[in-house]
């Protein structure tokens, strides 16, 4: 699922959703102990696939990009209408109740999509329940509060190979 393809003349790094389970932390660096490397998938956000909101990462002026501390700029997600989400967007910091997300209907502009919902929830997690790993090697099960927290520390670190912060994730769906 991982690899390098061209794409308008030049080379990009791709990652089949269908590989990944977990939330992967796009503005992670190993130089930044207090980044958010992985979450699992219920963290919660805004995305199209789930109800119909683009998300817009602060600094950018694009949907669906992140950016990059391998290449210093402004990357697209690929599959950016299901995968992509921001922490730093007021819906996430927190876990999804998946009571919520499975009965959640959205029919803004005719769009129903059936069933994606469930999609986001991780088996075994009820609300206000989650995992997420650091880059200093800890992993934490913790409540909306305490991931509340983590993510002000992720957005709060500097230094690394990050020129500037990203609070970008790439979440699968599953589909």
């Amino acid at each position: 699922g991982w690899g390098i393809k061209a794409w308008n003349g030049r080379n990009d790094s791709h990652f089949n959703h269908r590989a990944q389970s977990y939330a992967i932390g796009l503005g992670s660096d190993l130089l930044c102990p207090s980044s958010i490397l992985l979450l699992t998938r219920n963290v919660d956000g805004d995305c199209r696939r789930k109800n119909n909101k683009r998300v817009q990462e602060p600094g950018s002026n694009q949907w669906g990009r992140y950016f990059s501390g391998a290449a210093q700029n402004w990357q697209n997600v690929g599959s950016r209408d299901h995968m992509h989400t921001s922490l730093g967007h007021s819906s996430s910091g927190k876990w999804m109740d998946p009571r919520e997300a499975i009965t959640m209907k959205n029919v803004k502009n005719g769009w129903n999509p059936p069933d994606n919902y469930g999609k986001f929830t991780m088996g075994g997690l009820s609300a206000d329940q989650g995992t997420y790993a650091l880059t200093d090697g800890s992993i934490k099960q913790s409540s909306s509060a305490e991931l509340g927290s983590a993510v002000k520390g992720h957005a709060e670190s500097n230094g690394g190979t990050l020129t500037q912060q990203t609070l970008g994730i790439m979440r699968p769906t599953q589909r």
